[in-house]
């Protein structure tokens, strides 16, 4: 469920711009 949330998250920081901020950091 987490990893489903993570994705959710992730989804809602690439609507706002922040997605390549958070490739950075997983990278």
């Amino acid at each position: 469920q987490s990893r489903i949330a993570r994705l959710k998250q992730i989804e809602a920081m690439e609507a706002d711009g922040t997605f390549e901020v958070t490739s950075k950091e997983r990278s």
